[in-house]
């Protein structure tokens, strides 16, 4: 018999976040998304895959599949780290309609 075996050598040459610049109701949920981007120009999401943070877990906390709660009016900004790249984004808190 035969085997096929295929090797990608394609690297990470970016990460994106979606969406960008995002407002949320105090008390409410804002899904974000990771894409990365490799050197073969491929794209692949992996959104739980990326370590999630926020730079004021008082005003939002983001967790492991990227959902972030807001809880007090206030601007965060919202990092993915993937390897040796990441990506930033803000989320911007307010009162109810």
């Amino acid at each position: 018999g035969t085997a096929s075996l295929i090797i990608d050598t394609a690297t990470v040459s970016g990460l994106t976040i979606s969406p960008l610049a995002s407002t949320a109701v105090k008390g409410t949920k804002v899904k974000f998304s990771a894409t990365a981007q490799y050197s073969d120009g491929s794209s692949r999401v992996v959104t739980n895959q990326v370590s999630w943070s926020a730079s004021k877990p008082s005003i939002a906390h983001i967790n492991g599949a990227g959902v972030a709660r807001a809880h007090k009016i206030g601007t965060v900004t919202i990092k993915a780290k993937f390897g040796s790249m990441s990506a930033s984004t803000s989320l911007t808190v307010v009162t109810g309609p």
